[in-house]
């Protein structure tokens, strides 16, 4: 029996458009465009990844535009405690862009699904060192922006070369921690 992979005829292509289909049935691919001028800026976030029933890492993270970097580790994850780091300023400018693409200031408080053993994120967003808005996503209900921007800051947590912090200690009641201090 000879197999032959049926494939899609590209009816239009150009910079940010890609129509493909064949027959009657088309669909149209539009590179989305975002407006970020209009968000407003943010000079320090933090994202705590809370539990859930099963073994997903319990850590919280605070990047300052700075480039220093707080993390507390708590269950399943490889550094247990507070620890210190640095990012280029450019990762935060790139961590701070995806959340203004996901228009973070205009987001809702808290999205949640009516199912249990999920786990909760919460970010929160400083400017001069006060909270501008905290948005709370349990079971992935947020917007996809918004879980495309923080799935990027728990893959740089990976990432980081962390050094133990003994100035500070973990928070044990697994709440956020407290705001970040003027550098």
């Amino acid at each position: 029996m000879k197999k032959k992979w049926q494939g899609l005829k590209i009816k239009k292509i150009t910079a940010d458009t890609l129509v493909i289909g064949q027959d009657t049935l088309w669909t149209t691919f539009i590179k989305k465009r975002y407006d970020i001028d209009s968000i407003p800026d943010f000079d320090a976030i933090k994202v705590y990844f809370g539990g859930c029933y099963g073994t997903c890492p319990v850590q919280q993270i605070v990047i300052f535009k700075s480039g220093n970097v707080l993390y507390d580790g708590f269950e399943y994850v490889d550094n247990i405690g507070s620890f210190k780091s640095t990012v280029k300023r450019q990762q935060f400018s790139n961590i701070a862009r995806r959340f203004k693409e996901a228009k973070y200031n205009v987001l809702y408080d808290d999205y949640f699904e009516s199912v249990s053993d999920m786990r909760r994120i919460i970010v929160t967003f400083y400017q001069n060192n006060k909270i501008i808005k905290s948005v709370s996503d349990y079971a992935s209900s947020s917007p996809d922006e918004f879980q495309w921007a923080y799935i990027k800051v728990e893959h740089l947590i990976s990432q980081l070369k962390m050094y133990k912090d003994t100035t500070r200690v973990a928070s044990d009641n697994f709440k956020l921690l407290p705001p970040p201090v003027k550098e």
